[in-house]
């Protein structure tokens, strides 16, 4: 019964927004409007408080950094070795990376509430610092006759994403954040936070499910893809449980670690990709990968 009341709400969204797709009850332009909400509001009050209110330490910052060096090398890998072999030119960038955002959070906060995000972070801020330098001026540069790599690099990093996360780290290190939490306005300010990131996970999920699309002729090479993006990230985990696990300290922690090896790829992939093929595929194996990850995450939540 406990991983139902876990699993059904998920389910439930994911159904419900593709529902809605079929029978044209939201139109696409609406959804496009509720994701702009999502990751241009609500989304980064969501990580700031969640930056704000973490506890930074040696082994929380070591176990973000080791996430980060892990994405980094094996993107550039990929790059070099296995994408070159496939048929689609981004396959590479479709292996590496997570969708903490619009899918771990919702999943994360499932199984232990809003109030765990801070423990989630600590392996989502390496996800974090990896999508936004690396991962995302790559991309930029593959789909882009721009020629100047340091604007690439400039723009990439102007994101609002980056600016929240930035001012987050500032703040908690200058110790604002334990400051606000203790003072008298802390709990009026928790309460504002609740009440803006209360339907975050629903319109995550009602989204995600109302563009779940696949295409049955591109079907064998996201499955590819999709194989050897899973062997990828479990070569991953396997290196955080070996080297780094005198890091993970909690089951919560050890969970977070788990489900960002079944996480699909950033959302935001397709926005950059200019070539309309190649667009398409992305698209497929967001939708085939968030699937996987559905799955991955009933079994997940069945052992915790």
């Amino acid at each position: 019964m406990d991983i139902l009341k876990t699993v059904m709400p998920v389910i439930i969204m994911l159904a419900l927004g593709k529902i809605f797709a079929i029978k044209k009850i939201i139109s696409a332009e609406t959804v496009t409007g509720i994701k702009g909400l999502i990751s241009g509001a609500l989304l980064p009050v969501v990580i700031f408080n969640a930056l704000l209110a973490m506890q930074f330490s040696m082994r929380s910052l070591s176990l973000s950094l080791l996430v980060y060096v892990l994405y980094t090398i094996a993107l550039f890998l990929v790059l070099k070795f296995i994408s070159p072999r496939l048929k689609y030119r981004m396959s590479g960038f479709l292996m590496l990376g997570a969708e903490g955002g619009m899918m771990g959070y919702a999943l994360y906060t499932s199984l232990f509430g809003s109030e765990a995000l801070a423990t989630l972070m600590e392996v989502d801020l390496g996800n974090i610092l990896f999508a936004f330098t690396f991962f995302i001026v790559l991309i930029k540069m593959a789909n882009s006759d721009e020629k100047d790599t340091k604007k690439v690099i400039v723009d990439s990093l102007k994101t609002p994403l980056v600016s929240v996360v930035a001012i987050a780290l500032v703040l908690n290190v200058m110790g604002i954040g334990k400051w606000l939490m203790s003072s008298q306005i802390g709990s009026l300010y928790t309460a504002v936070i609740n009440m803006v990131t209360s339907p975050v996970s629903a319109l995550i999920l009602m989204s995600v499910g109302y563009e779940l699309e696949l295409d049955p002729a591109l079907l064998k090479d996201v499955g590819t893809v999709s194989i050897i993006r899973l062997l990828i990230n479990a070569l991953i985990t396997l290196v955080l449980l070996t080297t780094g696990r005198f890091l993970i300290i909690s089951d919560q922690l050890m969970t977070a670690v788990l489900l960002y090896a079944i996480l699909p790829p950033q959302f935001i992939t397709p926005i950059f990709i200019k070539n309309t093929k190649e667009s398409s595929f992305a698209a497929t194996v967001l939708s085939f990968y968030t699937l996987i990850t559905i799955v991955g995450f009933v079994i997940l939540a069945a052992a915790v």
